[in-house]
């Protein structure tokens, strides 16, 4: 299983680096806006190597236009021992916390849906959240949570924040070529002056090459062999 889930990383990772022009800040990221949905593809990314990412537009606990006006995504694809793996890295594109709301530093960025798929002939069957920063006054207040729905299930929700050890969270689901999920970035509290920082955010989704294409490429390797023997007795 794991020489196949090679063999589909090593497809998955070539191809050259692009940046839409106009829609990155950082390379690779793009900026996100407080309505309109943001389409992450090979048609203005190839790096994302046949995933199709949707985000709806952000919400905050401030000023909509203005904390969701400095944030961006950055996706990322990378072949692992476990499949292929998709990260969406959200950060701030002005190297400040990832959202800032108010004189209480309060960090609070939600998507009501993110919708990923992945390419053609992969299914999506874990997810994982991850958060980096920082509140000396209360370190659970800085959280990273994800609730994902793959086909009819909706599952429990999962969620980080930098006391755990690892801080890395994984939930692992029925196999799905398509998933949506609803994530919540959030960072100290609604009033008081704490010092609470969220420099980053990631969300990654693993896929595996569906049971089908396994099968087949099985089937295929063996006929080779078949054929090879056939050809020496010959």
């Amino acid at each position: 299983m794991r020489s196949v889930l090679n063999m589909a990383g090593v497809a998955t990772m070539m191809g050259m680096a692009f940046i839409a022009p106009g829609l990155a800040q950082t390379a690779g990221g793009f900026l996100l806006g407080p309505s309109s949905p943001i389409t992450i593809n090979n048609a203005n990314d190839p790096n994302v190597k046949g995933w199709t990412i949707v985000l709806t537009g952000c919400a905050t606990s401030g000023t909509a236009s203005e904390t969701c006006a400095t944030s961006e995504v950055i996706p990322t694809v990378s072949n692992t021992s476990l499949g292929i793996t998709l990260s969406l890295v959200f950060e701030s594109s002005t190297g400040g916390p990832l959202q800032t709301s108010g004189t209480s530093n309060r960090s609070d960025l939600s998507f009501a849906n993110i919708t990923i798929t992945a390419p053609t002939g992969l299914q999506i069957y874990e997810t994982q959240v991850n958060v980096n920063g920082s509140d000396p006054t209360n370190p659970a207040k800085v959280t990273v949570s994800e609730t994902v729905t793959d086909g009819a299930t909706t599952e429990p929700s999962l969620g980080t924040n930098p006391t755990l050890s690892p801080t890395l969270q994984s939930q692992t689901f029925a196999p799905n070529n398509t998933v949506s999920a609803q994530a919540d970035f959030r960072a100290g509290t609604i009033v008081g002056t704490e010092a609470a920082t969220m420099t980053s955010a990631t969300l990654t989704y693993t896929a595996v090459p569906e049971p089908v294409s396994s099968s087949l490429l099985a089937v295929g390797i063996a006929g080779l062999g078949f054929v090879r023997r056939k050809i020496r007795r010959d």
